[in-house]
């Protein structure tokens, strides 16, 4: 063991002689706790840690631990100079920004928003392709307005592999992982959704939910019924808010309603629970005009607005703040589109045809394909397209007195 003073006057130890395990006491520091400076064979720079003991015998243990930990960890490194993705990525932000590049500008604050958030504190070294791959998943089922296009994910690459390039070039990284683009974006899930035992328990609280509203219990009451709604029909919450009592009727007894989407009118069914919360929207509104609501008359109306409550971002947050429901899933947030998604999934186990859930979404074929293969419980054998039977059915006009 080689030991010698050090220019500011405290005594370093080399335990082996050779640099790589050296004990050392700080000056500046009330403190007589040995520190300890680890090198490995072959690479560069260093690491400091505090042995957190003033007895020799015992720091030089606590020593050889880390050092042997160390190097155990720097297999397949040039260099322990690691550092965290947000450092290297807020040291390029000061060497590389163009201010009066608005593409750039874009891409950072979009890097920002999302890739600091997904990468953060992951030392830099250690993400390889595959972790730049689950971003790209990630990143397109977490957006602000729109679902990111393969443009945008290109774009965002692109600046994300400056500030790896900026990390090689500085020597943080011994390699650049690969940022290969690859178009699945078709083959990624939906929003996730809402499981039946979290719907049902939803119902169980969803009254003394309402309650507590006091002043705002009616639009918590008209939510409680849109959610429903969506659940047991797969509609949106816009399609529901367009709706009237005229767009109802009957056929083979079953509740269904005429909507108009881009595609034109269709026909959409209500499972047999929907009724309920038809009638709920419906005997409010007799309640509260003494009289039978008039057939062009919004089920979702609305007193103030005269038309479906705006804020269900926030009605939702609310309910499943009330019932002790986490908003998010695998991660990714939850939004009232969950109750629809819960309907496709419903769907799907009950072995229904492609063509008529296709429908009842107003979406294509293959994007119900999609909803398959996102469901963990199904393949891609288990795909059934079935067959768009016509069969005559009994339309019959609603009488809602007795409804």
């Amino acid at each position: 063991m080689k030991s010698r003073l050090s220019n500011f006057g405290n005594r370093i130890y080399d335990l082996d002689g050779d640099g790589l395990i050296v004990l050392f006491t700080r000056k500046d520091s009330n403190r007589k706790n040995y520190h300890a400076r680890l090198r490995v064979s072959g690479l560069n720079g260093c690491k400091r840690v505090s042995t957190g003991s003033s007895d020799f015998r015992e720091a030089e243990g606590i020593a050889r631990k880390y050092h042997s930990i160390l190097k155990d960890s720097a297999i397949g490194e040039s260099s322990l100079y690691t550092k965290k993705f947000s450092e290297v990525f807020h040291l390029f932000l000061k060497t590389s920004i163009n201010e009066s590049d608005r593409e750039a500008n874009r891409s950072i604050y979009a890097l920002k928003r999302y890739a600091l958030n997904f990468f953060g504190r992951s030392n830099i070294s250690k993400i390889t392709a595959k972790e730049v791959n689950d971003f790209v998943i990630w990143r397109r089922l977490n957006y602000v307005r729109l679902i990111p296009s393969d443009a945008t994910i290109k774009r965002e690459l692109s600046y994300l592999r400056k500030v790896f390039r900026y990390a090689f070039e500085k020597g943080f990284i011994k390699m650049l992982p690969d940022f290969r683009f690859e178009n699945k974006g078709r083959d990624l899930p939906r929003l996730p959704f809402f499981s039946t035992d979290e719907h049902n328990r939803m119902q169980d609280i969803i009254l003394s939910w309402i309650r507590e509203g006091r002043h705002g219990w009616r639009d918590r009451y008209i939510f409680s019924n849109l959610i429903g709604l969506s659940a047991f029909s797969g509609l949106k919450s816009v399609e529901l808010g367009q709706l009237t009592y005229d767009d109802f009727f009957l056929r083979d007894e079953i509740l269904c309603c005429n909507i108009e989407s881009s595609r034109g009118y269709r026909v959409v069914e209500f499972d047999s629970e929907a009724k309920t919360y038809v009638k709920n929207l419906r005997n409010l509104r007799v309640e509260e005009l003494g009289r039978q609501p008039p057939g062009n008359e919004k089920i979702l109306y609305n007193v103030r607005i005269n038309r479906a409550p705006l804020n269900t971002s926030q009605s939702l947050i609310s309910l499943l703040g009330f019932a002790k429901i986490n908003i998010f899933k695998n991660g990714i947030k939850r939004n009232v589109s969950s109750f629809r998604n819960l309907y496709a999934y419903k769907a799907i186990k009950k072995g229904l045809p492609d063509h008529f859930i296709a429908n009842q979404l107003n979406v294509s074929l293959r994007t119900v394909h999609e909803y398959r293969m996102s469901f963990s419980n199904f393949t891609k054998d288990e795909i059934n397209l079935g067959e768009n039977k016509s069969k005559k059915s009994n339309h019959s006009q609603i009488n809602w007195r007795e409804f």
